[in-house]
């Protein structure tokens, strides 16, 4: 019986998502069946947390499209994560199983993200003499 293999999510193109730069990243993925001349007619994208507890879900959405698809939930936050997850149904009525989980982390969006102290010996540096360097 013919069906549908496989369905690998992407996250502007990437598998490995740590650090994105965008709040809304754009998803995409790639159907793999033997259903001859197979279309996609709908799909459904879920965020997860860690401990693989349902966060939010858009339902199924009437659509073709699997490239580039734009965020459908909230704008990811600084720092915040999100696991993600896809599954697709066909013309013919097929339907896939979830793919892999793809892990999402935002990057830092805002300046005050950005600070930080300096790194610095424990002890106070006596100019006047040749010390080796601390190891920080």
């Amino acid at each position: 019986m013919a069906q549908i293999s496989s369905v690998t999510l992407q996250v502007e193109h990437l598998r490995d998502v740590l650090g994105i730069g965008t709040s809304r990243p754009r998803l995409s993925w790639i159907v793999e069946t033997d259903i001859q001349n197979w279309y996609q007619s709908g799909y459904e994208i879920e965020s997860c947390n860690a401990d693989g507890k349902l966060i939010v879900q858009t339902g199924r959405i009437e659509s073709g499209q699997s490239i580039l698809v734009p965020w459908p939930f909230a704008p990811l936050q600084s720092r915040q994560r999100a696991n993600l997850r896809v599954r697709v149904w066909g013309l013919d009525g097929s339907a896939s199983d979830w793919s892999e989980v793809v892990p999402v982390e935002a990057g830092l969006f805002l300046p005050e993200d950005w600070r930080a102290r300096f790194i610095s010996p424990a002890w106070e540096e006596d100019p006047s003499k040749s010390n080796p360097a601390p190891y920080l």
